[in-house]
């Protein structure tokens, strides 16, 4: 066990290094790097399975994002440590949702996932189950998630060894379920979860960055359509603006503008939407100066907030990435700040 100096002097140079970027996040991204996503080929001839298709346990479902700071004192080496940080789960979240006739089952479980990069983290799965007491027909998932580290290119210090960098959390579950697991887990390894929605300059990026060639959209059908829904401000998001696109004329418009095949500069994203409002402008006479893009729905991908559904592996690959940097950026500090000698 580590002395209370200790625990409380990490506590605060964490927390206090994390919460000073959480609110800035990044003043303004400067480009996308498309070559980041692209998966190096496997280094044993033997193994010929595209390790993308892993991703197919994510896909068609809507999940809530959500950012992770630095994990502490969190070790999955064996299947003892995971039983037993499930046993503290399972009793913290029975506690907190006490109910005369539900009990609950939980399980921490690591995928044998291949990682985009060898110093990313291993995917970590979280699941907890509901049961009526008496009716063992009447199981139901309450809370599903996935600790990720995917990509994290950003970090050029190696995390201390009693701590764990899994940037990105996708979860799905009841209201209170997820409330009760983030605050049990806050308090097991000391660590904070923040909702990560995508917002306009979010949403602004991933479009261009979808349908760049190998972001996810790279077929599509003529009748596919793109629809941008954009807020009023003063007004509700029921009532925003919804502009409809052909998937194949927005690719063929942004391949246009894409000079560099291996990033995306902020110019380029910035230019491609200045044209697509003034099509809007000149095709429907609606002026979208002021309105900010808040959701985007493509064959492959639906996003708007802090939830999310994606269709295909490769857009999955694409919007982890993206994601793990914003992640990176609103939570994480190099590790050199938060290194504490005992």
């Amino acid at each position: 066990m580590m002395d209370s100096n200790y625990q409380t002097s990490r506590q605060q140079d964490s927390r206090t290094g994390m919460l000073s970027r959480t609110a800035g996040i990044r003043e303004s991204r400067k480009f996308f790097s498309l070559v980041s996503r692209t998966l190096l080929p496997a280094e044993d001839e033997q193994q010929q399975d595209d390790p993308l298709l892993d991703l197919e346990e994510l896909l068609r479902q809507t999940w809530n994002i959500w950012g992770v700071s630095v994990l502490f004192d969190f070790h999955c080496d064996n299947e003892v440590q995971l039983k037993q940080y499930a046993k503290k789960l399972r009793e913290e979240v029975a506690c907190i949702l006490s109910q005369d006739d539900v009990s609950y089952e939980a399980k921490i479980s690591v995928l044998d996932i291949q990682r985009p990069k060898e110093t990313d983290h291993p995917v970590v799965k979280i699941e907890v189950h509901a049961r009526l007491t008496g009716r063992e027909d009447k199981e139901s998932c309450v809370y599903k998630g996935y600790l990720l580290s995917w990509r994290s290119h950003t970090l050029t210090d190696v995390p201390t060894e009693n701590s764990s960098r899994l940037p990105l959390l996708l979860c799905r579950g009841t209201p209170k379920t997820m409330r009760a697991v983030h605050a049990t887990l806050t308090r097991m390894f000391d660590c904070m979860f923040v909702g990560l929605p995508a917002n306009a300059e979010d949403l602004m990026w991933l479009l261009p960055i979808i349908i760049s060639p190998g972001g996810g959209q790279d077929t599509a059908r003529d009748s596919d359509e793109a629809l941008l829904e954009y807020g009023v401000p003063g007004l509700p998001n029921s009532e925003s603006i919804t502009i409809k696109f052909h998937v194949k004329n927005l690719t063929t418009l942004w391949k246009s503008f894409l000079d560099d095949k291996d990033k995306i500069d902020a110019e380029e994203v910035e230019k491609f939407h200045k044209v697509l409002q003034r099509q809007v402008m000149e095709i429907s006479n609606v002026q979208l100066g002021l309105c900010m893009l808040h959701r985007i729905h493509l064959p492959c991908l639906t996003i708007s907030g802090s939830k999310m559904k994606v269709m295909n592996v490769e857009a999955m690959d694409t919007i982890l990435t993206y994601l793990n940097e914003k992640a990176l950026d609103a939570l994480h500090v190099n590790t050199s700040q938060l290194s504490i000698s005992k």
